[in-house]
């Protein structure tokens, strides 16, 4: 069997509440996306993003504490740890990582739907994507799919 681990942090949040928003898909994207992928003849793969947070950078750096049980390197002074990256626990790596969707998207002439904040749609090949935390449903012409 494979074992695996993940570091999750507890994030206590004494910021702003915008700190921990991020949108969600709503129930008339999930419909456009799908009667315009059937209407189209589409396909619907669909993705899950392992380690989604991790490919977004946060703008500053956190300090957090070790899990308990977790020895200190030798001759590394205090007991906290740098964080660069969204870590899962983080209020704010869902809105950190929708940031990153678009960013990276954008590079690929894919953009935000202005109407919906999480349907992308790549204008060349008509496909849709909509995006939900670390889960991606694409509607694609299957002519494209390869």
């Amino acid at each position: 069997t494979k074992a695996g681990a993940r570091l999750v942090a507890q994030d206590l949040n004494l910021g702003d509440n915008q700190d921990t928003f991020a949108s969600t898909p709503t129930a008339p994207a999930i419909r456009l996306l799908s009667w315009w992928g059937l209407r189209l003849g589409f396909v619907f793969p669909t993705l899950d993003v392992s380690v989604a947070f991790l490919h977004a950078r946060l703008k500053e750096k956190l300090l957090v504490v070790p899990p308990n049980g977790q020895e200190k390197p030798v001759g590394m002074p205090g007991e906290y740890w740098w964080v660069f990256k969204a870590l899962a626990g983080f209020r704010q790596s869902p809105r950190i990582f929708q940031e990153c969707v678009e960013t990276t998207s954008a590079k690929h002439k894919i953009v935000r739907v202005t109407a919906e904040a999480q349907l992308f749609l790549h204008q060349e090949s008509k496909t849709l994507i909509l995006v939900h935390a670390d889960d991606i449903l694409i509607a694609v012409a299957p002519c494209f799919r390869e």
